[in-house]
């Protein structure tokens, strides 16, 4: 039964989330070939067969499509949640269900801090590190030659942005719009990608004080950050609703099916 419902996890990933198949060159000089389904906490995800397998963007060389063509892909964004690739599964010891994350993706254990190469320039101070990875600051992150001046840094704006847009996240909406095209999967399911990725309006509030007081150059760096996480929230809300919404509705058919066929065969 857990093995049947992997399989029906593994085909509505394919079906929900798969991007085509492609071609994955990685550092070492390895070559592996799966289905695309996304990108998360700076992996790759791709199915291969019945097995999902992932790839840390930094050991990924490039990615095309089956056509040749150059693949693209975001590994600063996640593109897919941890419920949707690592589903609950039934622990025979117990009789209950729990997910199971791969250390790498476990929050609860501690990972070294990845960097990105930043060409030499500057020193430790220049720079700031936003989800392990490392970027330069702006010039407004500096300090100043008064030293008094108080001033907003590039860390908070993203912080505030994030925040934001977490507060204002339609959550039920969005777990609403999950379950109603699941049911309706013929027509609500590509309804659903498209208000996701291209129709969804932004409710970013412009009056916000905290957006307003800052600089041109930070207020496109709040925009940039606010959108991101709101974009990541509605996905969450909706393609995670849908997966399970669909899991269970797949799992609820096959286990009646297996029931019928006890009792009459």
């Amino acid at each position: 039964m857990a093995r049947h419902l992997l399989l029906i996890h593994l085909m509505t990933l394919s079906l929900l989330l798969g991007d085509g198949t492609v071609q994955i060159s990685l550092a070492n000089g390895q070559e592996v070939q799966g289905e695309f389904i996304g990108t998360y906490m700076d992996h790759v995800h791709v199915l291969t067969g019945e097995k999902l397998y992932y790839y840390a963007c930094g050991d990924i060389r490039s990615i095309t499509s089956k056509t040749g063509e150059t693949f693209d892909y975001d590994c600063s964004e996640n593109t897919v949640t941890a419920d949707i690739l690592f589903p609950p599964v039934l622990d025979p010891m117990t009789g209950e269900w729990a997910q199971k994350l791969p250390d790498v993706f476990n929050p609860n254990i501690a990972h070294p801090v990845v960097t990105t190469e930043t060409d030499g320039i500057g020193n430790e101070k220049d720079h700031i590190v936003i989800n392990g990875v490392k970027y330069m600051r702006a010039a407004s992150d500096k300090e100043t030659d008064q030293g008094s001046i108080p001033i907003t840094t590039t860390e908070e704006v993203i912080f505030q942005a994030t925040q934001a847009a977490q507060q204002m996240a339609r959550k039920s909406f969005h777990q609403i719009l999950g379950v109603g095209s699941c049911l309706f999967s013929s027509i609500g399911i590509p309804a659903s990608i498209l208000y996701v990725e291209f129709l969804a309006d932004s409710k970013m509030d412009p009056g916000n004080p905290f957006y307003m007081d800052l600089d041109p150059g930070q207020k496109v760096v709040y925009e940039q950050f606010y959108k991101k996480e709101e974009k990541r929230l509605r996905r969450k809300g909706v393609y995670g609703t849908e997966g399970t919404c669909l899991l269970m509705l797949i799992g609820g058919i096959t286990l009646y099916e297996e029931i019928w066929s006890l009792q009459y065969d």
